[in-house]
């Protein structure tokens, strides 16, 4: 297997959709919540995607961290920064072109993010793929 490069640059489309599916997967494997992708590559120069879910609890939400952290290690990334694990409200993976943010519901209905970035198009991640 390829080891998948997490230091950001705009990466294709293809290429940023079959990483962002394969980490969805993972999220999805411990019943991850209204899983979406937000395509950024247009609007910031930080990171070219959010993946966004939520789980039910802290213990949930950690599970899904910890599934997602570890599918990460098996494509080959690092996780650069984790941050808010101990909380469990809302954990940030920064993986470099990939934000990943996996809140408790109530957490995610107040930050709202996907309204925040309302104007950029979300990824398809229903296919299975790569």
């Amino acid at each position: 297997m390829t080891p998948v490069d997490f230091r950001g640059g705009a990466a294709p489309i293809e290429t940023l959709t079959r990483r962002l599916r394969r980490i969805s997967e993972a999220a999805e494997s411990k019943l991850a919540r209204d899983v979406v992708a937000i395509d950024l590559r247009a609007l910031s120069a930080e990171v070219d995607a959010f993946l966004i879910c939520h789980g039910t609890n802290p213990r949930h939400v950690k599970a899904i961290a910890e599934a997602v952290e570890e599918r990460l290690d098996e494509m080959g990334g690092e996780s650069f920064f984790i941050e808010g694990l101990n909380e469990a409200s809302w954990v940030l993976i920064d993986c470099g072109d990939v934000a990943i943010h996996i809140f408790q519901e109530k957490t995610r209905r107040y930050y709202r993010l996907e309204d925040l970035w309302s104007h950029a198009p979300l990824l398809e991640m229903a296919a299975s793929g790569g």
